[in-house]
């Protein structure tokens, strides 16, 4: 009787042991311009909050092969999620070509600040940009600079055609988020719709002209989907897209867990 007393009383001590924080996701920039130049500073200002992820994904169009991507911020740095696998160059209908990129940044409290995409290289002046960002928390804080937050990436591009997805090389890690953006150049949709279960950046696509550019991402908390996709419909016919998947890793849990008892999963908006 004394055993299962003390046994009782240890697997209660171990379901009161807290799991690791559910992560959340909140959207922040979504901004693009038609002027045409070697940088693009957004309007919006963004504090990123102290230990949480930054993402955001940059693009731009140049008549022949666009320059290499950076993002700058006071206070913050911003490095590239991957050189390989979060970073598009594609062809797109017509002459240009598009470069679509994916940065991280780890929060360190700094005071709100406009997010600066700058381009180096290229043949001078690029046709537009967009930027799309959102934070995290939650996540894993290990590594430089948010890299321990980062479990895979995957980029991809397809040529017309009006369903984009790319397909990450492993299987989900329990608890992770996977965020999913696009980049679609030469012919406006009438509509995009995100994956069942995944919840949209921002309620419209950013879009700019000559030639068209549309763009938005969308995110899912938990789950087991490796192949994120979106469903553009209406009036395109012909577009060229190019795509990044990250995959992200939920903060380490403070203590055991219970058998049966699970984390909540949550969204923030």
């Amino acid at each position: 009787m004394m055993r299962r007393f003390f046994l009782a009383l240890a697997l209660i001590g171990l379901s009161c042991l807290p799991a690791g924080a559910a992560i959340t996701v909140t959207p922040k920039i979504f901004e693009a311009t038609t002027t045409d130049g070697t940088s693009f500073v957004s309007v919006a200002t963004w504090s990123v909050t102290t230990n949480a992820l930054g993402i955001c994904f940059a693009g731009t169009i140049d008549a022949t092969t666009p320059g290499t991507l950076t993002l700058t911020q006071t206070g913050q740095t911003w490095d590239a999620v991957d050189a390989t696998n979060a970073h598009e160059l594609f062809d797109t209908i017509g002459t240009p070509l598009a470069r679509f990129q994916a940065f991280r940044t780890l929060g360190a409290g700094a005071a709100a600040a406009t997010v600066s995409l700058i381009v180096t290289g290229g043949t001078g002046n690029h046709t537009g940009f967009v930027l799309l960002c959102s934070e995290f928390a939650g996540q894993d804080t290990s590594g430089s600079n948010g890299s321990g937050a980062i479990i895979q990436s995957k980029d991809g591009s397809v040529d017309n055609t009006v369903d984009p997805t790319v397909t990450f090389d492993s299987g989900r890690t329990a608890n992770s988020a996977v965020i999913f953006a696009s980049m679609s150049v030469g012919d406006a949709c009438t509509t995009w719709a995100g994956e069942g279960g995944y919840t949209l950046g921002n309620a419209t696509e950013t879009n700019f002209a000559s030639p068209t550019v549309e763009s938005l991402y969308e995110y899912v908390v938990g789950g087991s989907d490796t192949s994120p996709s979106f469903d553009q419909t209406g009036a395109c016919t012909a577009p060229e897209i190019g795509s990044i998947a990250i995959e992200i890793k939920e903060a380490a849990a403070g203590g055991a867990q219970a058998p049966g008892s699970f984390g909540s999963l949550g969204v923030g908006r």
